[in-house]
């Protein structure tokens, strides 16, 4: 059985990097299956496996949502020129997540070293 994932990407009140374990802590303590946080200047975003009532119990902390992403296991394919200028646009937004994702559908097909250190690169951000 294949899990579903989301991608919620929450407003950051004031939280730094140094806050990133502590928040995941406490999002695991009310339930939720987090796989990983990425604290940006101005949002925060939450990579989790779903449930019924994530949203809810994300809202209940404080944090207001400013979008939601589902993220599903099959890649559309993108043309190279335009997944490079769209990782680019993610990364300097700080949507880490969304910038390796955008690549690594490319990375899947050439296995090029470059673009596999700008995957690298966006998800240890």
């Amino acid at each position: 059985m294949q899990n579903n994932r989301t991608l919620i990407i929450v407003n950051n009140p004031g939280l730094t990097p140094a806050h990133r374990q502590e928040l995941m802590s406490r999002l695991r303590s009310i339930g939720l299956k987090v796989i990983n946080i990425r604290v940006a200047s101005n949002h925060i975003e939450i990579d989790l496996y779903n449930n019924d009532i994530t949203t809810e119990k994300i809202q209940a902390l404080g944090f207001i949502i400013k979008e939601t992403i589902n993220i599903n296991e099959e890649n559309e394919e993108l043309n190279e020129e335009y997944a490079i200028r769209k990782y680019v646009e993610l990364f300097n937004e700080e949507r880490f997540w969304e910038a390796h994702e955008v690549l690594e559908k490319v990375w899947r097909r050439n296995k090029d070293e470059g673009i596999r250190g700008l995957i690298i690169l966006a998800a240890a951000s």
